[in-house]
């Protein structure tokens, strides 16, 4: 199945709203998704360690101060504090014991963990478009490696502009004379710079990995799903974690391994989710043409 041309994803194909939620919840069921999303968190988990290696090293070669505090900040307004101490720890082992042999090794497991990753996410949006056929095996492990190094690439240099971004709204602000909103603009750029991180990362992902030919969107449904409903999810279990969860109590040591398991697992389902309100949309569209055609 091929997406039909020109499509206009906030047309929804035709569907009320209720439409659409009805149809994504029955396409989650139909589709199987819950066990990719199990499978997201565990190539995630394998994945995260190369990630921070490769990041930490990069960030020690950038001719710019202040990144790897923003990488820590991030990841801190993000993860929910059982799993930020755990990633924490690995960040100040990996910054004191790095070398050229270790990224090396890292780079050919996060290469092999993120290839699997989006091999597991190709798989899940091909059901979800439709796909009469999946990828050829390696097709699809070729366009996993791209998107893998793309997305480093990718958060390298958000954590750039994360650095650089508050400078230049200071430069711009003493121009004007407008130092007195000078904290919410830092907030807004911040905010900005992750915000589009997400929507390109997302839209590539829907665009390329399932089984289909398909158009690029900047701004879809699906991709405003999935990075809202992230963004959401993640300050929900990082409060929750933070004031009513007590998972120290009940898995001891594990409890920031377990966090960081739920907290990729619940990414992924986002991710997926979105995607399969984009499928749904397409579907729709599809049929409506073919109504439309045979009338």
């Amino acid at each position: 199945m091929s997406a039909p041309e020109n499509i206009r994803v906030w047309h929804l194909g035709g569907l009320s709203f209720w439409q659409l939620i009805k149809r994504t919840a029955v396409g989650w069921r139909d589709c199987q998704l819950s066990a990719k999303c199990a499978q997201f968190a565990y190539y995630s988990m394998l994945a995260l360690v190369p990630l921070l290696i490769l990041t930490i090293a990069a960030i020690a070669r950038l001719p710019l101060a202040g990144t790897l505090v923003s990488f820590e900040r991030l990841l801190r307004r993000t993860l929910p504090p059982d799993a930020y101490e755990l990633v924490e720890l690995q960040i100040q082992d990996i910054h004191k014991h790095s070398d050229a042999s270790l990224v090396f090794v890292a780079l050919f497991v996060f290469s092999f963990g993120g290839m699997r990753l989006f091999v597991t996410m190709g798989e899940g949006l091909s059901a979800v478009f439709g796909a009469e056929q999946p990828r050829r095996w390696i097709s699809a492990q070729g366009l996993s490696l791209l998107l893998t190094l793309g997305i480093l690439f990718l958060l390298l240099l958000a954590l750039v502009l994360l650095v650089l971004g508050p400078d230049l709204v200071h430069w711009i602000l003493d121009a004007l004379d407008l130092q007195r909103l000078e904290g919410v603009s830092f907030q807004a750029v911040r905010l900005s710079i992750v915000t589009c991180a997400l929507l390109l990362c997302t839209s590539s992902i829907y665009c390329l990995m399932p089984a289909v030919k398909l158009p690029w969107h900047w701004l879809s449904p699906g991709s405003v799903t999935a990075v809202v409903g992230w963004m959401l999810l993640s300050q929900g279990l990082r409060l929750y974690a933070t004031y009513f969860g007590h998972y120290n109590k009940t898995y001891g040591a594990l409890a920031g391994v377990i966090v960081l398991l739920l907290w990729f697992y619940l990414s992924g389902a986002m991710l997926l989710l979105g995607g399969l309100v984009n499928g749904v949309i397409y579907r729709a569209t599809a049929e409506e043409k073919l109504a439309e055609s045979s009338s």
